[in-house]
């Protein structure tokens, strides 16, 4: 992810110093690769398309390889880079800190590019859009939430006969590590005191052996997992107590979307307009949180009313379909020349 070094193997840190030296951030130094560039100009050369799309900030550098074509050029920021990586030098200490406050400097002149070399620029929640527009570019940042996969059947809106709590998440992102600690360290000890047999599954790729080894006691790291339904299934709530990080939460609304009950922080929960009480609790605070997850394990036809609740919202709100009609409509707004561009997406989001 954005706040970490993402250089793993390190041979790629070799092949990264030419970018850091030109002054781009590590991450998307590590993220170049001049026969890419060559091919994107071929084929857009050869195709002459009428728009190009780049899928995250880093992949905007490849916009620069496009000068001279007539195409319109969009990007897709899954999560401003600038605000994570200012909370990656606030984390940071010693000599990491001086390193990293330079590469928050970098992304906010390497964001600013991206944005200036493209028409227009999608972000997921609202607050993402208000950190892009910050930037002062002057280029059109439209809001089109992420679509997510709908899953043709519901999981078990009550879980399996053993209460059990579900958090999933690629613990290579670094707010998803975060959240997994504060519930492990906060959260997690105060409800199991509360019931005791309740169980923690910490499910998602590349848990670090400080993760590993908080293992017991009730909670179980799993790592990658082939499926997630059985554990879907399986879990009473899923919680997502998200204190850091931007973008939409996918894992938040494929729970949602298997019509789970779910907790989470407003943080959890944005870009997606739910309905705290009826489609899911917000609670901000190791308190609330606690609060909200007990009353869901002491009510299972509350959760199974709010998982069938929130299976209906998604079914409306994250399908594909939506998302594509959103993206469409920007399209059109570029190539007839900017008109209405804001209402057209809105109109069709």
């Amino acid at each position: 992810g954005i706040a970490a070094s993402s250089l793993r193997p390190w041979p790629r840190a070799f092949a990264a110093l030419r970018g850091i030296a030109a002054g781009k951030p590590l991450w998307v130094a590590a993220r170049w690769n001049a026969p890419f560039a060559r091919s994107l100009r071929r084929i857009t050369d050869e195709w002459r398309p009428e728009v190009v799309q780049a899928e995250f900030s880093a992949m905007g550098q490849y916009l620069g390889a496009l000068d001279g074509v007539r195409a319109r050029r969009v990007v897709t920021v899954h999560e401003p880079a600038v605000p994570v990586a200012r909370e990656r030098v606030l984390a940071a200490r010693g000599w990491e800190r001086a390193f990293w406050r330079t590469d928050a400097r970098r992304w906010e002149m390497f964001e600013a590019g991206v944005l200036r070399r493209a028409d227009a620029a999608v972000a997921f929640t609202g607050r993402d859009r208000a950190e892009l527009e910050r930037l002062g570019t002057g280029t059109p940042v439209v809001r089109i939430p992420l679509a997510v996969s709908l899953p043709e059947a519901a999981a078990d809106p009550v879980g399996g006969p053993r209460p059990a709590l579900l958090f999933v998440g690629s613990f290579v992102h670094p707010p998803n590590l975060d959240a997994a600690l504060h519930l492990v360290c906060d959260i997690f000890p105060r409800l199991r005191g509360r019931f005791p047999g309740l169980r923690l599954y910490l499910v998602g790729e590349g848990p670090p052996g400080a993760l590993r080894k908080l293992a017991g006691a009730g909670i179980e790291v799993t790592g990658w997992v082939p499926d997630l339904a059985p554990h879907l299934d399986r879990a009473a709530v899923v919680v997502a107590p998200i204190r850091r990080g931007g973008g939409m939460r996918v894992k938040v609304a494929e729970a949602l979307a298997a019509g789970k009950a779910v907790v989470g922080t407003p943080l959890a929960f944005e870009g997606m307009e739910v309905e705290d009480g009826t489609h899911a609790l917000v609670a901000s605070g190791a308190d609330a949180f606690v609060e909200a997850v007990a009353r869901l394990l002491e009510e299972p036809e509350r959760r199974a009313r709010m998982g069938r609740a929130a299976r209906e919202w998604a079914l409306r709100s994250l399908g594909p379909d939506r998302t594509a009609a959103a993206y469409e409509a920007l399209y059109r707004s570029l190539l007839d020349g900017w008109g209405a561009m804001e209402t057209r997406v809105e109109a069709a989001r």
